[in-house]
């Protein structure tokens, strides 16, 4: 059961992912990280709202101990550790600074011609532009749904202060673009 997208509202019609219009009984984010987990993908966790932090080598590393993820935090108010996510025996936490060192050391011993450096560089450099981008784009449209939602809300509450729409429609209309702005965050 956990493995079928249906009951998160999605399924597969040949190549083509379709979203079912019949009620779902969970919604799809939770049910993306279980399907994902149950493919043995380790990276599932789902980020807080709070936790805005980029760590250095996140979601590139594995505990050498049990191959869970390697997760970071904040500790002391200002440095980066690693550690097993599962906090296996064995799995001790690591400065960031010491995770660079040791793979900088193994990078260090590699060699490569130049032209393919260079190669190698620019693909880099295009995919990145790539995924900025479309992060970029990904993000533009909910971004402005929320912000004219936003502007729906304060022009409403122009209108009911000004007596030109009752309280109770304003609260009725408030209370779904509220809604609609929390979807369109998420």
């Amino acid at each position: 059961m956990l493995g079928n997208p249906i009951y998160a509202g999605r399924f597969w019609w040949g190549d083509t992912e379709l979203e079912s219009a019949d009620p779902t009984l969970i919604p799809w984010a939770p049910s993306e990280r279980v399907l994902a987990r149950l493919d043995g993908h380790p990276y599932t966790r789902a980020q807080s709202q709070s936790q805005s932090q980029s760590f250095l080598y996140s979601g590139m590393l594995t505990c050498g101990h049990c191959g869970s993820a390697i997760t970071a935090e904040i500790k002391k108010g200002r440095c980066v550790y690693y550690h097993c996510a599962q906090r296996c025996e064995g799995a001790q936490c690591v400065r960031e600074e010491k995770v660079s060192e040791a793979l900088l050391e193994s990078v260090r011993v590699l060699t490569m011609p130049e032209t393919l450096r260079g190669l190698v560089t620019e693909g880099l450099k295009g995919s990145h532009r790539d995924v900025v981008r479309e992060t970029r784009e990904r993000v533009a449209a909910p971004r402005a749904r929320y912000d004219r939602l936003g502007a729906l809300i304060d022009e409403a509450n122009t209108d009911q202060l000004e007596g030109r729409i009752s309280a109770e429609f304003f609260g009725a209309r408030r209370a779904e673009w509220d809604t609609d702005r929390a979807q369109a965050q998420e």
